[in-house]
C-alpha cells in the first residue's frame, strides 16, 4: 500500500525534547505515515535517543558533518516516499489531529501545494497565526514566511515538478523564507485556522539570541528578486524591516514618513509588475501601517 505521508524531522542537539516530540508523532490519529529523522552531527546524545525509538515506521539517518536545518531537511525529503511531506521540528509537540486534519485539507484542495496551520506557544496562552487564503499567503512572502515551517505540509509531486529544494548556499536562518519565496512563483499556499502544533520557544531554538536585522536583509532581497521586483535601497531596507517588527534604529518622525512612502511604493511596484492580488496587498499594507501606528502610540516618538 502506498505511503500517504512522509514525516521529516531534522535534529540537531535536541535530545531533551525528542521523546515528547516523537510520542506526539506516534499518538497521531492518522497512522499511514513513515518518519525520516536526520541527525545533523549533534554533539549531544540525540542520535542515541533517535535510535531508541522502536517503531517500524521510523528511519534514522545521520549527516557526517553539521550541515544546517535546510540541508538536513532536504536529505530527509530526498528519501521521502509519501504523497505528502510533513515537516516536524524536533523540539515541538503535535496535537493528535495534526496529520489527519492537514492531509484532509490537502485532499480537499488539490490546487494547494503547500499549507500549514496556527501554532500555540508551549506554556503560554499565545497563538501565532498566518493568513489563510492563497492571495493573502502570497502577499505575506514579501514580509516573511507564508506557512510556519513547524506546521508545514507539502504535496511532494509539486516539489518534484518545480524542482523545489533547499540549497546548501542558503543561510541557516531564514532558509524557510527563501524556499517559500522560490515556491511562491508557481505554487499556491494556504493555512487552516486551527492550532495543530505546540511550539517550544527558548534557548534551544535556532533563532534565539540572533540579530535578525543583520540576517534578514538577505532573505528580503532574495524574496524580492524571486518575484522580479527591484531590490530595496539601504534606507528602504531599514524601514521594510519594520514590517517584520524589527527596528534597527529608534523610529523618528522622518523615518515614519519614509516608511509610509515605502509602503505606497510597494503598491506602485505591484501595479507595474502585477505579482500580487492588488486588494490583498493593499489590505496587508494598511494592516502593517495600523500596527505601526499602534506601536508608536505606546512609545510616544
Amino acid at each position: 500500500m502506498a505511503i500517504r505521508a512522509s514525516v521529516v524531522v531534522p535534529v540537531y542537539n535536541k535530545a531533551p525534547y525528542l521523546t515528547d516530540c516523537f510520542e506526539s508523532i506516534f499518538a497521531q490519529s492518522f497512522t499511514e505515515f513513515e518518519v525520516i529523522a536526520v541527525d545533523d552531527a549533534s554533539t549531544d546524545n540525540s542520535l542515541e535517543v533517535l535510535r531508541s525509538f522502536n517503531d517500524p515506521r521510523v528511519r534514522i539517518l545521520s549527516n557526517p558533518v553539521n550541515s544546517g536545518p535546510g540541508v538536513t531537511a532536504q536529505n530527509a525529503m530526498d528519501q521521502a516516499k509519501g504523497e505528502y511531506i510533513i515537516r516536524v521540528d524536533a523540539d515541538d509537540v503535535l496535537l493528535s489531529h495534526r496529520f489527519k486534519e492537514q492531509i484532509a485539507f490537502m485532499d480537499a484542495h488539490p490546487e494547494i501545494g503547500i499549507s500549514g496551520t496556527n501554532i500555540s506557544i508551549l506554556g503560554l496562552d499565545e497563538v501565532i497565526k498566518r493568513p489563510t487564503a492563497p492571495n493573502d499567503c502570497k502577499v505575506q512572502l514579501l514580509f516573511g514566511v507564508a506557512v510556519m515551517q513547524p506546521t508545514s505540509i507539502y504535496r511532494r509531486s509539486v516539489l518534484v515538478e518545480h524542482d523545489l529544494r533547499y540549497q546548501s548556499e542558503w543561510p541557516r536562518y531564514g532558509e524557510d523564507w527563501m524556499f517559500q519565496a522560490r515556491a511562491g512563483r508557481q505554487v499556491l499556499f494556504a493555512n487552516s485556522d486551527d492550532v495543530t502544533v505546540r511550539y517550544r520557544r527558548g534557548e534551544q531554538g535556532i533563532s534565539f539570541g540572533r540579530d535578525r536585522s543583520d540576517e534578514l536583509p538577505e532573505c528580503i532581497n532574495f524574496a524580492f528578486s524571486e518575484f522580479g521586483w527591484p531590490l530595496p535601497s539601504d534606507a528602504e531596507m531599514n524601514v521594510h524591516l519594520w514590517s517584520l517588527n524589527i527596528f534597527p534604529e529608534p523610529p523618528t518622525g522622518h523615518s515614519v514618513k519614509l516608511f509610509r512612502e515605502w509602503l505606497n511604493k510597494l503598491e506602485r511596484i505591484n501595479s507595474r509588475i502585477g505579482t500580487f492580488d492588488p486588494v490583498a496587498l493593499h489590505e496587508r499594507i494598511e494592516d502593517i501601517w495600523r500596527q505601526l501606528l499602534y506601536k508608536l502610540s505606546l512609545i510616544h516618538i
